[in-house]
């Protein structure tokens, strides 16, 4: 922030205060929990990511999710093949849904905005 590469700004992912094409790459991760709408969130990273920008969501499944007995008034667990057809369904090409090692109990939804 003090070399002036950073900002922050207040916002849902459903309306970024953003003009259009701002980004040519978007990571998030632990945040698909807190969206309003998967379909609306992923058509919102679309918009400010410029064709042939990369996104990048990051979280754990639904399945673990569920055992942790998250407040339900705030928190939706995530199903990892409903986050990647909310990004296809907005524009990205190439989704995958790679899981960083068998280890882990996270993984990823990536796409190319087209």
């Amino acid at each position: 922030m003090r070399a002036g590469r950073a900002e922050f700004r207040v916002g849902l992912v459903e309306d970024l205060p953003l003009p259009d094409s701002t980004f040519d790459k978007a990571l998030s991760v632990h945040t698909v929990y807190f969206w309003q709408s998967l379909r609306a969130g992923s058509a919102e990273l679309a918009r400010v990511i410029e064709p042939g920008g990369r996104v990048v969501l990051g979280f754990l499944p639904k399945a673990l999710m569920d055992r942790m007995n998250m407040p339900a008034d705030i928190f939706t667990p995530r199903e990892p093949m409903r986050s990647f057809a909310a990004l296809r369904d907005a524009g990205f090409s190439d989704p995958e849904v790679p899981r960083p090692s068998t280890e882990t109990a996270w993984l990823v939804v990536t796409g190319t905005r087209r």
